[in-house]
């Protein structure tokens, strides 16, 4: 029997399709049932809440306001006593502060807080009372506040009288207002109490206490800094505080989000716009117009430097971000150049660190929390450096055929040059110190040269002289002392002692094969006042280092003497290399620095130690 196109049924893969069409839209609607299945229980879950919420606050409106104690006559501290307050808190009560519920299978975490509330010179009018219930998400399971409620209560009937006192805790930001947010873990303790509680818009009370001595503790919150005079111990800021009757004690705490600043370092005289092989230390004061602070001492390396030139915030720490500071530098060495820095913000000579703007930073920070990036410029301590290379030393040739000095470059920076002082000036002699020059000397000849530096500019009182040279003759060696003449026979100057005059005076260096003396010189005066006796035979990097007018002699790197401090009101470094009316020099000299400080031993050393790897000594 034949059948037409209207008599035919499905075929196979029409069913198939239409199979795959209705599971698609039953697939469809599958996650709106769930999301509407999770806003039910995320409903139910903070209508549970709510009445957990409104059921705690019925059992706090039936606990007493305050129970007195008939033995102490102060407030009951036994949690185990009901009372409208904390287990351990203030005031103190019943309640506890945290608690978890289970209800079908959902875990609910409750707090509650109470506090003292002020009105007109009563610090402890009412009692308010805060209660947070937290629920799980049913999208994510975060937990999320579900319910929050407050309320107020007030002694009913006269008020009880309590021979006790009151402290009053404020927490303060940067500028001095109070800080609202986050509320901050404080607490208080003596030898018979301690109490707890939370800052609410930055103060809490802690009420209706017996008098005495008390401690205050304040918990700074994550990530805040407090003033630097203050001291934190494991997290905690803490005050002593007397309590007496009647009387409310007020305790401040300064607490806020810290300032930080990066620091680049440029050398302002040799267009360096940031140095970054150099050590040193860095030194905050901070004053607020009333106290004076210094942080403690940072010591950084050139590994510290970021990819960017700064020394990184994570370096200078945490600030404060009130009140001023004042930047320090010391005992900066760049290692390459051998430069020496110093600075000092508060000196009215420096100029004050640039903000990435190019304006100047007057040491505060405009809000809490912020960034700065710094750079400043220093100026190098190193005033003159003389090398003998033929890139430094200008020469001529005399009739004799020798090389002859007609100017000795100073490569500091300061162009401090130094010129022979008559017609026989010393010699240019190459490859003579493990393939480099020297300039050579003859005391017979009366060779010198004088460098030529301004007279206010000359380093005085604390200064350092670094000279590689060989000797070939001894000198006489002089008794220690500050108050002869001994200086004026039989020396042999490397480095003369200029006249100081009746009130200063000039330092000087003899040197010989057995040892190395220390002279200043004056008016009827010039006593050896450093003297090492030893053998100083070949070539030597000699040192002297003068700290607040007293001065150290080294020798390849080590202190072989330290000296007596001089009785003159100041003490300049030479400016004439190769001797003088009391005794002149023989021998070579490959390299002269002269710093405008003090180095310390670890700039000592590292100078001494770059010498000794330049010259293979």
């Amino acid at each position: 029997m034949m059948f037409t196109k209207a008599e035919r049924g499905f075929t196979l893969v029409e069913i198939l399709v239409s199979l795959i069409i209705i599971l698609i839209m039953v697939m469809a609607t599958v996650p709106m049932y769930e999301v509407i299945a999770k806003t039910m229980n995320s409903n139910k879950y903070r209508q549970v809440a709510t009445g957990l919420a409104n059921s705690i606050l019925e059992e706090v409106r039936t606990l007493p306001y305050i129970v007195k104690d008939p033995d102490t006559g102060q407030v009951v501290t036994d949690p185990n006593i009901p009372q409208l307050g904390i287990k351990g808190g203030n005031p103190p009560g019943s309640l506890d502060a945290e608690r978890q519920i289970e209800i079908d299978g959902i875990t609910y975490k409750v707090y509650t807080r109470v506090y003292w509330v002020k009105e007109g010179d009563n610090p402890t009018a009412y009692k308010k009372v805060e209660i947070r219930v937290e629920a799980p998400n049913a999208f994510n399971g975060n937990v999320t506040v579900s319910s929050d409620f407050h309320t107020l209560a007030a002694e009913e009937g006269e008020p009880q009288v309590f021979e006790s006192g009151h402290i009053a805790v404020h927490i303060r930001d940067k500028d001095g207002n109070l800080l609202e947010s986050p509320d901050v873990y404080v607490r208080i303790e003596s030898d018979t109490l301690l109490q707890t509680n939370y800052s609410e818009d930055g103060e809490v009370t802690f009420g209706v206490i017996p008098a005495g001595n008390y401690t205050v503790y304040a918990q700074l919150p994550s990530g805040m800094v407090t003033r630097p005079d203050q001291v934190v111990t494991s997290g905690w800021i803490e005050q002593e505080v007397t309590v007496t009757n009647w009387n409310t004690e007020h305790v401040y705490f300064d607490m806020d989000y810290p300032g930080r600043i990066s620091i680049a370092l440029a050398d302002a005289n040799n267009s360096v716009e940031k140095l970054t092989t150099v050590n040193g230390i860095c030194e905050l004061s901070w004053t607020d117009g009333v106290t004076r602070f210094t942080l403690p001492r940072i010591t950084f390396s050139e590994d510290d430097f970021e990819d960017d030139g700064y020394l990184p915030s994570s370096i200078i720490g945490k600030l404060w971000p009130g009140g001023n500071y004042s930047l320090k530098l010391t005992n900066v060495m760049d290692r390459e150049t051998l430069r020496a820095y110093e600075y000092d913000m508060s000196k009215s000579a420096s100029a004050p660190p640039k903000k990435s703007n190019g304006s100047d930073w007057d040491g505060s920070f405009s809000t809490a929390n912020s960034s700065l990036d710094l750079t400043v410029q220093l100026d190098s301590l190193l005033t003159t450096h003389l090398i003998a290379s033929p890139d430094s030393v200008e020469t001529q040739l005399n009739e004799g055929g020798i090389i002859q000095v007609t100017q000795w470059k100073d490569q500091s920076g300061y162009n401090y040059n130094a010129f022979p002082t008559n017609n026989t000036p010393p010699s240019f002699v190459e490859n003579v110190l493990n393939g480099h020059p020297v300039i050579r000397f003859s005391g017979e000849q009366k060779q010198y040269i004088q460098i030529n530096i301004p007279t206010e500019n000359k380093p005085k009182d604390n200064f350092t002289i670094f000279a590689v040279v060989k000797t070939d003759e001894e000198h006489e060696i002089d008794p220690e002392n500050t108050n002869s003449v001994a200086g004026v026979n039989n020396q042999k100057y490397l480095f003369w002692p200029d006249h100081g005059g009746f009130e200063n005076a000039g330092q000087g260096i003899s040197l010989g094969t057995n040892g190395i003396s220390n002279y200043e010189h004056g008016d009827n005066y010039m006593p050896a006042n450093a003297v090492y006796s030893g053998n100083v035979q070949g070539f030597n990097i000699i040192a002297v280092n003068y700290y607040d007018k007293t001065p150290s002699i080294f020798l390849n790197g080590n202190m072989v003497r330290e000296g007596q401090q001089s009785p003159r009101a100041s003490v300049s470094s030479p400016t004439i290399i190769g001797g003088g009316p009391y005794g002149d020099f023989t021998g070579d000299v490959a390299e002269i620095l002269i710093y405008a400080c003090s180095l310390n031993e670890d700039n000592m050393l590292l100078v001494n130690n770059y010498l000794q790897a330049k010259y293979g000594l």
